[in-house]
């Protein structure tokens, strides 16, 4: 067996407190090569990857955005009965899973308006409005 005395990397204590809650003498002493970026308004970040007008990349795929949004709704469909479940037969209902994805798809809404492209916002609207209007069919049915 090979000695393991030796090693690539070194362990460093960061923590800022001692465990009495006394500060640490190299607390103030941070290695940080850079400051963090504030986004203000007037200073957006760059989006990850160039969209073209039909919502997908050069590659012809979908941004990752986009896609993981796509997730999202078609789990919320299959759970609201909308479409055929990929793993189970036939189309089960999940009531308070289809109305716990919808929850999130909106809570991603309000967190991300005004830093969408208006492709994304217009699609993201649309999904929920017709999985909102699936989940008060589907509720008033049972």
């Amino acid at each position: 067996m090979a000695d393991d005395t030796t090693s690539s990397f070194k362990i460093r204590d960061r923590r800022l407190f001692n465990p009495d809650g006394s500060v640490r003498e190299s607390a103030e002493e941070t290695d940080r090569d850079t400051e963090p970026v504030i986004l203000t308004p007037e200073r957006k970040a760059e989006p990850a990857e160039p969209v073209t007008e039909a919502g997908r990349n050069e590659t012809g795929e979908l941004p990752v955005f986009l896609e993981f949004l796509s997730s999202l709704v078609f789990s919320a469909q299959a759970s609201l009965g909308l479409i055929k479940h990929p793993e189970l037969q036939g189309r089960p209902v999940d009531l308070e899973g289809g109305r716990r994805l919808i929850d999130i798809l909106g809570a991603i809404q309000e967190k991300t308006r005004g830093n969408l492209t208006p492709e994304e916002s217009r699609l993201l609207q649309l999904a929920l409005d017709e999985l909102r209007l699936s989940f008060v069919k589907l509720s008033k049915k049972k």
